[in-house]
């Protein structure tokens, strides 16, 4: 039976966290955090199915190298950010239909993420993984996790904050609606594309975000 999940998670400097950190740990990578000297080696994991770095649909046919590195675009948003509490990173964490095959599940995790980083025009890191084969864990568990820049990614380099990053009383100003309503969003969103891809599989499964 199908399971809905998407669970947004935010990093920042108040809370001790690094997107570098963050990075190399869900793309089973060796990354140096150049702001603080540290070294994180996660090459030892085997359940990364799959990794991959997005940007906004019309920059796809421009020279955006810098961004597909993975080191050089999360210690560029390190180094974006001089705020002792400034937000980083973001993150959705979302379920993967087992009723799905590995390509399908790709299929859908890639589109989704597709449509988010043209909607708020962020780089965005995907990295699927496979079930971990530890006693009680659930073999079930393909997963995804979409971490996304705070800034907005241009041909030169990370720009100005997402409208994400807004408080309500600028976007307020702006004509947008509170943030709030982002996350409500996105999590039918996924629920919509989750269930289309089920039916175009010709399986009966269905997701409900409603909870």
């Amino acid at each position: 039976m199908a399971v809905y999940f998407l669970n947004l998670k935010t990093f920042g400097r108040s809370g001790g966290s690094s997107a570098v950190s963050a990075a190399a740990y869900r793309a089973g990578e060796r990354i140096r955090d150049e702001r603080t000297g540290r070294t994180y080696d996660h090459t030892e994991r085997q359940d990364v199915m799959h990794k991959e770095i997005l940007v906004p649909s019309d920059l796809a046919q421009a020279d955006m190298s810098w961004a597909k590195d993975r080191s050089y675009l999360w210690n560029s948003a390190e180094s974006a950010e001089v705020r002792k509490n400034a937000r980083v990173a973001r993150e959705y964490l979302v379920a993967l239909p087992v009723e799905l095959d590995p390509d399908q599940r790709l299929n859908l995790v890639r589109n989704f993420s597709q449509e988010l980083t043209d909607r708020y025009r962020f780089a965005l890191d995907l990295a699927i993984h496979a079930p971990r084969d530890f006693p009680g864990s659930d073999p079930r568990n393909f997963h995804a996790h979409l971490l996304a820049t705070t800034r907005e990614v241009r041909l030169e380099g990370l720009a100005a904050k997402t409208t994400l990053e807004l408080n309500d009383s600028t976007r307020r100003e702006r004509g947008l609606p509170p943030v709030i309503n982002e996350l409500l969003f996105v999590r039918e969103r996924w629920s919509t594309v989750t269930n289309e891809a089920l039916r175009d599989a010709r399986i009966e499964a269905r997701v409900d975000h409603r909870s």
